[in-house]
């Protein structure tokens, strides 16, 4: 692949454990898997696809994530024999990667409990809500009528774009007066 980067959001994460890359890492989540990426040049470490990853955890009380694997996992950049089951990153973004690992394979969403769940956004806007923002409404049409800015319709018995307020010849005239200017 030309861009193997491509479509990749990137997260900065610090690796808990011990390993020869260094423990500053990027942990790349695309519409195919998680990706291990080396900073300094970009270089991917590894490469997981959503099916070889079998659980992530997210840790309610401090700032890691746990990506745990397949048993039976193998990569096209690692051999069997050196590879990782069990990977534990510190970062503050925990919350959106794991959003986002469960956006692209909900069948990974087993770390989410009822206090992490996004807040379902309620009607918020009550019958007494409508009637208080209707007469607001009335009031300052009425105020832009009385300023003389916007005028009545003159013809009542018109559609819908012959009853709505117009511009009065003054604020037009005005208008046009401060445009010349």
């Amino acid at each position: 692949m030309q861009y193997p980067l491509y479509g990749t959001t990137m997260f900065s994460v610090s690796y808990r454990g011990y390993w020869s890359y260094g423990n500053s890492l990027i942990l790349g989540v695309n519409c195919e898997g998680i990706i291990l990426i080396k900073p300094d040049d970009k270089f991917v470490l590894y490469e997981f696809r959503y099916a070889e990853v079998e659980s992530i955890m997210l840790d309610p009380s401090d700032s890691f994530i746990t990506i745990s694997l397949n048993r039976h996992t193998t990569t096209s950049t690692t051999s069997a024999a050196d590879q990782q089951r069990c990977f534990v990153f510190e970062t503050a973004q925990k919350n959106e990667i794991g959003s986002l690992i469960v956006s692209y394979y909900p069948a990974l969403s087993n770390w989410i409990t009822e206090n992490e769940v996004p807040a379902k956004k309620s009607k918020g806007i009550t019958n007494e809500d409508r009637v208080r923002l209707h007469h607001n409404l009335v009031v300052c049409r009425r105020h832009l009528v009385d300023a003389e800015l916007l005028r009545k319709p003159q013809d009542p018995s018109g559609g819908f774009l012959r009853n709505t307020l117009t511009p009065s010849v003054q604020a037009s005239a005005g208008e046009a007066s401060g445009r010349a200017r």
